[in-house]
Parts: C-alpha cells; structure tokens; sequence
C-alpha cells in the first residue's frame, strides 16, 4: 500500500482523494493551483519542546522554528505591549519569547486544546510570514491521544475536533496581524512520519514497526501493522529532558559547578566541558555515562511494548534520538534489535504534515519555488 493511498483512505470520508483533488482542480481550473487563490498552507508541529512550521507563501516554501516558551500574563515590551503578547477570546493574557523564566507547562494532555497551544501556533504562523493571510493548516496530535486503541472508534474524534475548534478560536495580537486559519487538518504524530519515509528506510514490508518518537518533553511508542494499523500504543514523560535534568544532577554531584540555565547545559552537553572559576572542566565522561543510562531507559520503556525487537522493524524519530543515537543503538542490540533513524528525524513528523496537506489541497509546488527559513 502507497503511502498516497494511506492518506486517501485516512482523509476521505464519502469521497476518495482522487476525487476530492479532481473536485477542487475543476472547480479552480482558472486559478494558479500553486497560490490557490492567495491561500497559503502551514505544516506545523506543535510539539512540547519547538513549533515548527513548513509553508508556502505565494509559490515559496518557508520553514521556521520558535521554542514552546509562552507565560501566562503579559509583558511590556517597546515601552508598552507589544509584539508576543496575545489575548484569547476566553479573556486569557499571554506572552511568547525565547526568553520565559517561568513557562507554561506543554507537557499535558490539556495542552494540545488549550489556549497556550493555540498562542504559540499562531507565534510562529506570524514569525513565518502568514500574518494578515489565509492559511490551511495541518497540525499533530500524539499517538496516544490521536487514537483509541482497543475501541470501537479507532481515533479519538472528540480530542481532533476539540483540537480543531480550538486553533480557530479568536485571538488578538498586540503586536498586528494574525494569521487567518481558514482549516485545520489533525494528523497522528510519528505514524505519518514513518509511513512517508517506510521505502526509503527499506523496511520489510511482511513485519510489523515499532515506532519511536523521542520529543523533548515525551516518549511516544507505537505498534504498526504491515496495513499501517496501530494495535499497541504507549506514551511517557521519558522526553530528552529527563537527560538533560540527569547531566545537570550528576555535574552538580560531582563537580562544583552549580545548578545552570537550560540554555547553558545543553551548551556543555554540545561542548562536553564547561567553564568555572577560570578553569575548562572535562565533563566528557559524565556526559557519556548519563547518554548511556537515558539510552538503557529508552529501550526498557521500548521493550514494554515489543517483548521481541528482533521480531520488527524499529524506527526511531524525532529530534531526541540525535544525541544518544549511537547508545541507542548500542543498548537495543543486546535485545536483538535493530534501531533504524529517520533521516532528518526532527523534522519528519513536519515535512510529513506538509506533504499530506499540499495533496489533499491538489497543490503542485512550482519549480522555481524556493526555501526561506522565516
């Protein structure tokens, strides 16, 4: 099975998606499908940690990232409030920016329909480029909050509308335009990931995959048939965050280096050393030993799902499995497994959200369209 024909039997209600592309294609015929009468299209991923959006804005292609900080009360900036400061038609006051002391969780369920998510979308929507137009969107859900495993409804259609309806609420930015979202289209994270990139991992078709998805805040695991059915599910707080806060924990125990900013811990996990007292501190060891204990975590979390890895095909995305990828690896070979990386793997569940908006939209992307990172 295509993966066109997933997208066909995943979309498509009363009508296949053949049929719903020869719709709009008759109904534009005079039109520039590219711009679609200046509608334009977003891809976001609206994850716990990034908000990452991939869009065309009049036939171009621009990709931007902003970090999931938002507070929950607003900020003078410019001498008075500005741009990043929201009110939500619910009366909610908030503020985006790359600097928050304190952030609003992103971690929980509630998260995904609230007004924070709705915020943070439209943040990057306007940072992109789409302020002040119309634009279609495609959004994720996790996997475990976008199906219903075991019942008779296999998604959960109550979360992917309220999630829907939420995004559309109204909303007023202090600093100008916001974008005007016109749709919204829900799709599982991780499971069109991997269904869009299966043929280039060459995976064996006749197997089942076990799909993980390493976020900064979250571990989701999912079990795919060969038909792309998902028959086991599970999802946990095990995000690359719990590295990150062990690193931390361990340089503080033995070093006496003090407690850091975020920013700054994830500068000595790059650098594998940290500045103190006019001294360059070797962290190196402490930094593998720690990789070396999230990876173990990982994959016992894994083997809760799939009691035999060697029995599947498994595929690990998402931007936390860059770091400790060669543990990973490493750690599910002693249960006789082999742990395939997506290429590009922080930004497979949003290119995958792309490609599966601008086909249900018929859109045909020019040649000459270009990429601008907003």
């Amino acid at each position: 099975m295509t993966f066109k024909n997933v997208l066909s039997r995943f979309f498509m209600r009363k009508i296949t998606l053949l049929e719903r592309v020869h719709a709009h294609l008759t109904k534009r015929k005079n039109l520039n499908m590219t711009t679609q009468n200046n509608l334009c299209y977003a891809a976001i991923d609206d994850g716990s940690g990034s908000i990452m959006v991939k869009g065309m804005i009049d036939g171009k292609i621009v990709e931007h990232t902003i970090p999931a900080l938002i507070q929950e009360e607003f900020a003078i900036t410019d001498g008075g409030y500005g741009a990043g400061n929201f009110e939500t038609e619910e009366g909610g006051e908030y503020f985006v920016s790359r600097n928050i002391p304190e952030p609003v969780s992103t971690t929980s369920q509630r998260y995904q329909t609230s007004e924070p998510n709705r915020v943070l979308i439209q943040q990057a929507l306007i940072e992109a480029g789409f302020a002040g137009r119309d634009v279609a969107i495609a959004v994720g859900l996790p996997l475990r909050q976008f199906y219903s495993i075991g019942s008779k409804s296999p998604k959960n259609e109550v979360l992917i509308q309220a999630k829907k309806d939420n995004i559309k609420k109204g909303l007023k930015s202090f600093g100008g335009d916001i974008a005007n979202i016109t749709e919204v289209i829900v799709i599982p994270e991780a499971h069109a990931g991997v269904i869009s990139i299966r043929d280039e991992l060459g995976l064996d078709a006749d197997l089942n995959t076990v799909i993980v998805d390493i976020g900064e805040y979250s571990l989701d695991i999912a079990v795919m048939t060969p038909d792309n059915t998902i028959i086991a599910s599970k999802t946990t707080d095990e995000g690359l965050h719990k590295l990150k806060e062990r690193i931390q924990a361990t340089i503080i125990d033995k070093t006496d280096i003090p407690k850091t900013t975020p920013a700054l811990i994830e500068r000595v996990i790059r650098d594998k050393n940290a500045a103190f007292k006019g001294e360059t501190i070797d962290l190196s060891d402490i930094i593998a030993g720690d990789v070396h204990w999230y990876a173990k975590r990982v994959i016992r979390t894994v083997t809760q799902i799939v009691e035999s890895p060697g029995t599947v095909n498994s595929v690990f995305i998402g931007g936390g499995c860059i770091l400790p990828q060669s543990d990973l690896k490493s750690v599910y070979e002693q249960y006789d497994g082999t742990a395939i990386f997506a290429p590009n793997p922080e930004t497979v569940n949003r290119d995958a959200f792309y490609d599966i908006l601008v086909d249900v939209h018929g859109i045909q992307t020019k040649p000459e369209a270009e990429t601008v990172d907003g």
